[in-house]
């Protein structure tokens, strides 16, 4: 009895398939690092722009996900894109994401 097959861990035939607002999100974190090529992002920055809030790990989650298939390189510290993200990007396999919104210059 599956209520949700999409989530992680729960369709013993795709253990490695995660929620669609984990794809959104680690499609934003991979994209905002390619257009950041060849200067690195802190991963601070990263969730600062991209999460819902203090008590979001998705970000940080998308991170480790994208590193550990060898699309992004992280120090713990920095993200950067790897050479292969920047080919998927350039062959146009990654669609283009709308930019996050900037941040309020008046600290709100």
């Amino acid at each position: 009895m599956q209520d949700n097959p999409s989530s992680r861990g729960e369709d013993p035939d795709k253990p490695d398939r995660i929620s669609d607002e984990e794809a959104k999100v680690g499609h934003a974190v991979l994209s905002l690092v390619v257009s950041l090529y060849p200067s690195t992002i802190s991963i601070a920055e990263l969730a600062h722009r991209l999460s819902k809030g203090p008590e979001d790990s998705t970000v940080e989650r998308a991170i480790r996900d994208l590193a550990s298939a060898g699309l992004l390189h992280s120090d713990g510290r920095n993200v950067l894109a790897a050479q292969i993200a920047l080919a998927l990007d350039r062959l146009r396999i990654l669609p283009p994401v709308d930019p996050p919104p900037k941040p309020d210059q008046n600290g709100g």
